[in-house]
């Protein structure tokens, strides 16, 4: 044997001591939604592992207070080169902590999770959430379960931690059977914005002690679940870093819980539309298959809001899915920057949850700004109330892949 394939066989020695096969984690796809504190630990600790591909997904920049529990936190020089988006920084850092073999492929995206549909979710092997906001939880979760993905995520209150793996069968507890209902109107906020409302709330943030020790926690279940282990599903374990007290709670399906339970259909249909054409073309294609079809939105499409400064009630066009909203709009008088509608009734609220033939305002938007993207799967009703999924084809991948190759012809 050379001395090369040697030394890469030796790589994997203590793995398999360890019981993890490199073959198995070589075929494992991971989705790691945030790429914050506890993202980037279990991020390291995967590729370390050899785990074959992960998609990482960051809508945030970098900012000077995460540099004290961020093992991939950026020099100056990645700062600028990827304008300090997480999700492409720590992409390019992780992959390059195993220079020395072709794994783990990584992608990333650098945006909402909500913007990608159902596609990154179909692929995973496993998602891992690591995001500190309920309605991002509250999504990922249900997509989760939606497409029968095992999830495990994790979060901290100072010392005090807790993860928790779900396998998302069918008569499976969710997150939300543990979390409730709780309102969340703006989902997307900065990392220093997050970080203020927590701190006037009384949150503590994490130490890097505790955002590794989570990180750690939450890569081995991952890896255990890959391997078939399914004692850690449908658990939570709380930990405190500073005592090393934990308990492990067996989860339960909440009868109450908010998030839908019951099954989705199993027959899908691909139909030819694609994202960039009308919602109009879709509901003419499926008119030729179906009788009065009715498309369920991915999410609530505000149409139309009433600007809500002082003492100003007009109308503004928004045309945006719910979630995209960064705060209440604003008309420009009112310091924002939303047109005004055309239709200047002042009252009211303009929002749709699906689309049919009784909902002509959304014929002319774009599937794709309906939240209709390449690769989902939505469900569909017609007037016999029979349900299926269809599939809205991909026709390009919203990742961003990191080569490696590339990197070294450019720093040479």
């Amino acid at each position: 044997m050379s001395q090369a394939r040697e030394n890469r066989v030796g790589h994997f020695s203590r793995e398999r001591a360890a019981g993890y096969d490199p073959h198995i984690l070589q075929q494992a796809t991971l989705m790691v939604v945030g790429g914050g504190a506890v993202g980037q630990n279990v991020i390291q600790n995967c590729a370390l592992s050899q785990v074959g591909s992960m998609a990482i997904v960051d809508f945030d920049t970098f900012e000077s207070h995460n540099a004290t529990r961020s093992p991939l936190f950026p020099t100056e020089e990645e700062w600028k080169t990827w304008s300090g988006s997480k999700a492409a920084i720590v992409a390019h850092k992780s992959r390059r902590l195993v220079g020395w073999s072709k794994y783990p492929r990584v992608y990333y995206f650098h945006g909402a999770i909500q913007a990608l549909g159902d596609l990154p979710f179909r692929k995973a092997s496993i998602v891992i959430s690591a995001v500190d906001n309920f309605a991002a939880r509250a999504y990922i979760s249900r997509m989760s379960r939606k497409l029968c993905r095992p999830l495990v995520e994790g979060g901290f209150d100072g010392a005090s931690i807790s993860y928790a793996a779900f396998g998302n069968g069918a008569d499976d507890p969710c997150w939300q059977c543990l979390a409730g209902n709780e309102k969340e109107d703006v989902l997307r906020r900065s990392c220093d914005e997050e970080s203020r409302r927590q701190e006037a709330a009384g949150f503590i943030p994490a130490t890097q002690p505790a955002a590794a020790a989570l990180g750690a926690l939450m890569s081995e279940a991952t890896i255990r679940i890959l391997h078939g282990d399914t004692s850690l599903l449908n658990r939570r374990i709380y930990c405190d870093v500073r005592t090393g007290r934990s308990r492990s709670v067996k989860l339960t399906r909440n009868p109450a819980c908010p998030a839908r339970h019951d099954p989705y259909p199993r027959r899908k249909r691909r139909v030819e539309t694609s994202e960039d054409r009308s919602a109009g073309e879709l509901l003419q294609e499926l008119s030729h298959q179906f009788c009065g079809p009715e498309v369920f939105l991915p999410a609530p499409f505000v149409m139309s809001v009433s600007c809500p400064g002082k003492n100003c009630s007009v109308r503004l066009d928004v045309n945006r899915p719910k979630w995209a909203l960064l705060s209440h709009p604003r008309c420009r008088a009112c310091g924002g920057s939303f047109p005004l509608s055309g239709d200047r009734r002042t009252s009211g609220y303009v929002v749709f949850d699906t689309l049919s033939h009784a909902t002509p305002e959304l014929s002319g938007i774009a599937c794709r700004d309906l939240g209709l993207v390449g690769g989902a799967l939505v469900e569909m009703i017609d007037d016999r109330d029979k349900s299926l999924f269809i599939e809205i084809p991909q026709t390009c991948g919203p990742f961003s892949v990191v080569d490696l190759e590339f990197e070294r012809e450019k720093e040479t």
